[in-house]
């Protein structure tokens, strides 16, 4: 039996809309920046692809079908429209029991109490699906593809990538017939591995193109092999009048902002790092997930290259009566309800919204970690 309260009878739905409109989700994501939001009454493939010149994420559900509780797999195929992504989870039976307990006294402490019980659930949820987007960002925006796998959703799972369609020419990667000047090499020999050239390189073939790369997005592991590279400390303390060492182990080792400086005066493309870990639950395990593989480098022609479409949520429109309902910022449907037969209660998070990326077109990737004669990472 289904019941819009249930055991959440002295809940103050109302007390918990207070507190998650209250709330910044989006701070510390990177996704807003590089994808900022586009509604859209339709979400298709075709408008994804086109060319212009620590909570555990949430999975992607297709449409028609029903929401994974978190451990559970299912497996299914994705095709035509952007799918929902959603996290769902229920309250134990000790925590049932918790509820039980305190719906009994109902006095003011207590309500707290159930409004903090159920709040938890729902900061989770929410946190689960802005975690989702930034890893199908990120991801997006590291591969200029997406592949969701066992190993990464517990919803669906794609048969193929859902690819951006980079150019093959837009695919690099060193342009030398020799692993010692892949980035990785740098701890045997900082002299052999240059990174200044290889972007000066990266950034040559795409003025050929007519293009301007003015970011370059990189991991963290990849940025630590920069820093080590004896060409990256000469360029960034030149100006500083400091004498880099011979070494790779020699210090100092330039930061960031010092090798940007130096990229600078050069007119050569600014560095973004990327450093997170995103949280997933798959096959009843939570793993911390790097969404940027290392050894991608990618330049870009600005901040934005795309927007994260954000489309329609048919439960908003048709919802059930058992549910308590709210919106986070206008994007993230939240349902709370419970059921008594057994008893549980349930909360839900839903969002309708995917990465476009419509500069594909003047975007190119650096494999660092691959060396060829005619620089094509093939």
């Amino acid at each position: 039996m289904v019941e819009k309260y249930g055991v959440l009878k002295n809940l103050n739905f109302k007390d918990i809309v207070a507190i998650i409109q209250e709330l910044d989700y989006e701070q510390g994501l990177l996704f807003p920046t590089f994808f900022p939001w586009k509604p859209s009454p339709f979400v298709h493939f075709q408008s994804i692809i086109g060319s212009r010149g620590r909570a555990v994420a949430a999975d992607i559900i297709a449409y028609n079908a029903s929401m994974p509780l978190k451990s559970r797999k299912v497996v299914g195929k994705l095709t035509g429209e952007i799918p929902k992504t959603g996290k769902l989870m229920d309250l134990s039976e000790n925590d049932m029991i918790t509820l039980d307990e305190l719906n009994k006294m109902a006095n003011d402490m207590d309500q707290q109490n159930i409004v903090d019980l159920v709040f938890g659930d729902v900061d989770s949820c929410i946190q689960g699906a802005y975690n989702r987007l930034e890893w199908l960002a990120l991801t997006a925006l590291c591969c200029g593809s997406v592949t969701l796998t066992k190993a990464t959703n517990d919803g669906i799972v794609t048969e193929e990538a859902i690819d951006y369609q980079m150019a093959t020419s837009h695919k690099r990667c060193v342009a030398v017939a020799s692993a010692t000047r892949e980035w990785d090499y740098v701890a045997t020999d900082a002299g052999t591995v240059l990174p200044i050239t290889d972007i000066r390189t990266l950034v040559a073939a795409a003025k050929a193109n007519g293009h301007l790369i003015q970011y370059l997005v990189m991991g963290d592991t990849d940025f630590g092999y920069m820093q080590l590279a004896t060409e990256t400390k000469q360029l960034a303390f030149a100006y500083q009048g400091i004498q880099p060492g011979a070494t790779a182990t020699y210090a100092p080792i330039p930061n960031l902002e010092q090798i940007n400086a130096g990229l600078k005066a050069q007119d050569l493309p600014t560095i973004i790092k990327i450093d997170k870990f995103i949280d997933i639950e798959a096959a009843n395990a939570v793993t911390a997930v790097d969404p940027w593989t290392t050894g991608y480098v990618v330049g870009i022609p600005q901040l934005q290259v795309g927007e994260m479409m954000n489309g329609p949520i048919m439960e908003e429109r048709y919802p059930a009566e058992q549910v308590n309902y709210t919106k986070y910022d206008g994007k993230v449907l939240v349902g709370v309800w419970a059921e008594n037969n057994p008893v549980r209660a349930f909360t839900q998070s839903q969002i309708v919204a995917f990465p476009s990326l419509p500069h594909i077109d003047r975007m190119y990737r650096l494999n660092v970690d691959k060396s060829e004669i005619d620089g094509l990472d093939d």
